[in-house]
């Protein structure tokens, strides 16, 4: 069977057989009867076959040949064009990359030598040998000879030669050979200076920055956790590793001299429970980084799918960039974690449909379905309104995939990932509820309870207005927003914390209710004597307190009046979009007579007042007044700034928010 064909030079001798398995037939193509393009010595510049001496002319000439074999031994060199023929199935080796030599080789720096190759039929037995040709500079130490990569390290700069031998199974070989020059690693090459040994967490950012001296124009780092990266024109590695574990890291820095290299040990720790690892902006390009500082990585791990996006408002999340964008029809998320157990939260917002049953879908993850005909619209509550959804998982294939597909309606969509570690054997598993409900401006309450017993509780990401007793487990409070926010729990004893998220549903408050109340300048929570309790002063920034004892005129709650924030104090309430009625309460605790404060008031941006004066507006000294405004909310704050008019400074006694249709 004729098998293979190579060109390589003149020859006019053809082998026997060797050894029972093959022969090898030489033609000296400076003069092969029969092809009619080679008229004596003129073959043709590219070789044999051409268009006019085929490849099957040239083989039914050796067959014609083939009872002339002369007794000769295998080819001194490899010239002449051959052509393998084999008996028994047996290949020569093929060699499909390289060899290759690491960038810069520099005296006493370990280089790598590289090749590939395989059997001839595209098989993997086969064996390797480096060996050194004519005459180095110095002898260079090979670390593994017999291996397809192997360092190596030179104790003098110079050319170098070597070859490698790749060998078949049944001792078949082809050689190839490499050269290059080694630099001297002499007065000049950047020695690395910066420390090499580092210390991260998995999921937490971490950033080293590879220092030399001389100075460096390029650097480099192999062997980096998945996570982290190298600026090669800084020398910084920066990132949040996405393993745990001990990482011997290649350094290297550049300059126009020679290279230093370096090896940094960098130890990832195990993540804390409830630790981020991953936070993919899915159907982003770009990374976004939430009013938290946390940093969602652009889209990424997938295959599949399409974009979509919105510039619609997202109510129910403290981070609505995340569900403005989405991956929608059928794509899978391959996200590389060590094995170990995880929280995996997926986040959607319907941005295209305003009713339910619109679209239904499946999710999968590690190849085991969680979602079944899920509905983004009906488990919100209303389109354009995010809801976040937990799952644990157990990984031992370092990765979980998650696979989106149709189901009864539409076309799968995904707006976010969040992956998070997960509690450690023997620490609290949270058995509470992971759903709850509340109203905006009532008060909320919600246990966490655990088995086994936990000694301290965590809430993160509680809408304002709620807080935790670490101690309890208690969450309380009136909350000042609406929405649906994905609450993460923890519950602690001395094995370890358990997680848990929690979907915590606020509802908007009907129209009226006080969703703020904050007594100015007092350091303490008063109740008035309708039993309504005013918060102590909370959410500025600036001026300064004044207080009086004397009695106010005009209100059935006088405490309120008799403290006060004054200059130029800025609040910022946070509140769900939507609109309210911000009452501004004051009374003029300084000043007896009008015309000594008069100052300016915006709400969100807005002028309210101008060189507004207490006294004036209240008739007196000591009197209280109230002033109302409607604002409507859209950036998910209100924002109340006092700022000096044409007399004195700013002062404010009161603030109250409440609902309005």
């Amino acid at each position: 069977m004729l098998t293979k064909l190579a060109y390589y030079g003149s020859l006019d001798f053809i082998s026997p057989f060797w050894g029972d398995w093959f022969f090898y037939t030489y033609l000296d193509y400076n003069n092969i009867p029969g092809c009619p393009s080679n008229p004596g010595a003129n073959p043709p510049a590219s070789g044999y076959p051409d268009a006019s001496c085929s490849g099957a002319l040239l083989q039914s000439m050796e067959s014609t040949n083939a009872g002339a074999l002369l007794a000769a031994a295998s080819p001194v060199n490899d010239t002449g064009l051959v052509y393998e023929q084999l008996i028994a199935g047996h290949f020569l080796p093929e060699v499909t990359s390289g060899p290759a030599i690491s960038a810069y080789p520099i005296v006493g720096m370990a280089a790598q030598l590289s090749v590939a190759g395989n059997d001839g039929t595209g098989g993997s037995d086969v064996s390797y040998l480096w060996t050194v040709t004519g005459t180095p500079p110095a002898n260079p130490q090979i670390a593994a000879p017999a291996a397809a990569t192997t360092n190596v390290t030179f104790s003098a700069a110079g050319a170098y030669s070597f070859q490698v031998t790749v060998a078949g199974p049944d001792g078949l070989s082809v050689r190839r050979d490499i050269q290059f020059y080694v630099s001297p690693s002499g007065p000049g090459s950047p020695i690395i200076t910066s420390d090499l040994s580092a210390q991260g967490t998995e999921g937490k950012t971490f950033n080293y920055r590879i220092t030399a001296t001389p100075a460096a124009t390029s650097f480099g780092a192999t062997g980096l956790p998945s996570g982290l990266t190298v600026n090669t024109a800084s020398g910084l590695i920066s990132g949040a590793p996405l393993a745990y574990g001990t990482f011997q890291v290649a350094l290297s820095a550049v300059n126009s001299v020679g290279m230093g290299t370096a090896t940094l040990n960098l130890t990832a720790g195990q993540a804390p429970p409830g630790t981020a690892i991953y936070r993919i902006n899915c159907g982003d390009s770009s990374s976004y980084t939430d009013p938290a500082g946390n940093v969602w990585s652009a889209d990424e791990d997938f295959t599949g799918g399409s974009t979509v996006s919105t510039t619609t408002a997202i109510s129910g999340t403290t981070t609505p960039v995340v569900y403005q964008t989405a991956r929608q029809s059928l794509p899978i998320y391959t996200i590389p974690v060590p094995n170990g157990n995880y929280t995996v939260v997926m986040k959607f917002a319907e941005i295209q449909y305003q009713a339910a049953g619109k679209r239904q879908f499946n999710v999968a993850i590690n190849g085991t379905q969680v979602l079944t005909n899920f509905d983004i619209v009906a488990t919100a509550g209303a389109a354009d309104t995010a809801v976040a959804v937990p799952f644990p998982v157990t990984v031992t294939s370092g990765a979980i995939t998650i696979g989106l597909t149709t189901g009864a309606a539409g076309v799968a969509l995904i707006n976010g990932i969040e992956i998070l570690a997960a509690s450690a054997a023997g620490s609290p598993h949270i058995t509470s509820s992971l759903t709850a409900q509340g109203t905006a401006g009532t008060t909320v309450n919600y246990q966490i309870t655990a088995t086994p017993a936990a000694t301290s509780f965590d809430a993160i990401a509680l809408p304002s207005g709620l807080s935790i007793n670490t101690s309890s487990g208690l969450i309380s409070g009136t909350s000042t927003v609406y929405g649906t926010f994905p609450v993460t729990l923890g519950a602690s004893n001395s094995d370890g914390t358990g997680t848990a998220l929690l979907n915590l549903t606020i509802k908007p408050a009907p129209s009226g209710t006080a969703i703020y109340r904050i007594d100015c300048g007092n350091p303490s929570s008063y109740t008035d004597p309708a039993g309504i309790v005013w918060s102590a002063d909370e959410d500025f920034t600036g001026g300064s307190t004044v207080s009086t004892t004397h009695a106010i005129q005009g209100t059935p709650k006088p405490v309120v009046y008799q403290t006060a924030r004054q200059s130029s104090p800025t609040y910022t309430l946070p509140v769900g979009n939507g609109n309210y009625t911000v009452v501004l309460k004051f009374a003029e605790i300084q000043y007896a007579a009008a015309g000594k404060r008069q100052f300016n008031v915006t709400i969100n941006g807005a002028q309210v007042l101008t060189n507004f004066d207490i006294v004036a507006a209240a008739g007196a000294a000591n009197t209280a007044v109230d002033e109302s405004f409607p604002v409507t909310v859209t950036g998910g704050a209100i924002t109340i700034k006092l700022t000096t008019g044409a007399a004195g400074v700013a002062l404010i006694n009161g603030i109250g928010v409440l609902t309005a249709n």
